[in-house]
């Protein structure tokens, strides 16, 4: 949304919102493509949500994507998993503008070192790069 535009966010064009269906929107897609690649590219970070939303039933997994993951393995990036607990307290779902009193546990694990290399060994060395995506 605005706030996700106001401080740099890639913002994914789906064309449909529910849990099971990710359309995306064809046209805006290799512009988006584009941009992240430029930034990977210039040593920039991605941070990349796999459910590809945000997630309100947070005890539950939702099926992850794995498109994110391909600019990572052919910049072949650092992997790290980020879990921040407690932002329904702060920012509930209901409410356009977060910051309320809260507690967020965060914690940062480096997974790989290597995208390209956990991809290989997750998907095999001779998978297709979206198989390899899907698997990291």
């Amino acid at each position: 949304g605005f706030i996700g535009r106001c401080v740099g966010h890639f913002s994914v064009p789906y064309t449909g919102f529910s849990s099971d269906d990710f359309s995306l929107d064809p046209g805006e897609l290799p512009q988006l493509l584009s941009r992240m690649e430029d930034h990977a590219a210039s040593g920039g970070h991605l941070i990349v949500f796999p459910e590809g939303m945000v997630n309100s039933r947070w005890a539950e997994l939702q099926r992850f994507r794995g498109g994110g993951f391909e600019v990572a393995i052919r910049h072949d990036m650092e992997v790290w998993g980020l879990v921040i607990a407690g932002t329904g307290q702060c920012w509930p779902k209901a409410v356009a503008l977060g910051g309320g009193p809260g507690r967020l546990d965060c914690m940062a694990v480096r997974i790989a070192e290597s995208a390209q290399a956990l991809a290989a060994r997750l998907a095999g060395s001779e998978a297709g790069l979206q198989q390899k995506g899907r698997a990291l």
